[in-house]
């Protein structure tokens, strides 16, 4: 007669463990739903965004393109020889040497 009193006790403590168990996983999967959610939110700005930053850069009027006459031309104009030996003049006549072809 024990054996099935204890037999039942221990079923008890596993149907116990299982029942809280599925608590936790409840609780878990709500809080996975609720992420979830936020991501979609979050992914749906940032779509958003990007179709904006798609129209902007469609509409921008194109970069201005230099031939090899005109970079001679800006590099004669900003050397650093004619400014000093300025820092700033320095770096933009070496983007635009770059420049060249």
């Amino acid at each position: 007669m024990f054996a099935f009193f204890r037999a039942r006790a221990k079923l008890q403590e596993e149907k116990d463990k299982l029942e809280q168990n599925m608590r936790e996983l409840a609780e878990q999967a709500l809080m996975y739903q609720r992420l979830a959610a936020r991501y979609s939110v979050a992914y749906a700005e940032l779509e958003t965004e990007v179709k904006v930053l798609r129209r902007r850069a469609k509409s921008a009027p194109p970069a201005a393109q230099f031939d090899d006459k005109e970079i001679r031309i800006l590099i004669g104009l900003c050397h650093p020889d004619k400014h000093n030996n300025d820092l700033r003049a320095l770096e933009m006549t070496k983007k635009l040497i770059l420049m060249r072809k």
